[in-house]
């Protein structure tokens, strides 16, 4: 799922720290996992909230500009195919 480092996006590495000795993401990430389970989230429904978010992250890499009054994207990175790929090819 085109999965990267926290600190190669945008929206995750604007905080004081990625990792918070208190908190265990993996064991979390499980307990949402059963979460969903238990309130009938079909995989499918999961796969498509772990896409939708995973596009979220890598559109917060993109950067826009404005030029004779159009929006323009600043930098062709792989964002965009992979963001297409997650959110429009299932």
């Amino acid at each position: 799922m085109h999965i990267k480092s926290v600190s190669e996006f945008f929206y995750l590495r604007h905080g004081e720290t990625a990792k918070v000795d208190l908190l265990d993401d993996a064991k979390d990430f499980n307990k949402l996992r059963a979460a969903m389970e238990v309130l009938k989230f079909k995989e499918e429904k999961q796969r498509l909230i772990w896409r939708t978010l995973a596009g979220i992250l890598h559109l917060g890499n993109i950067d826009f500009d404005e030029k004779d009054g159009k929006s323009l994207i600043k930098n062709q990175s792989g964002n965009i195919p992979c963001i297409l790929n997650l959110m429009f090819f299932f």
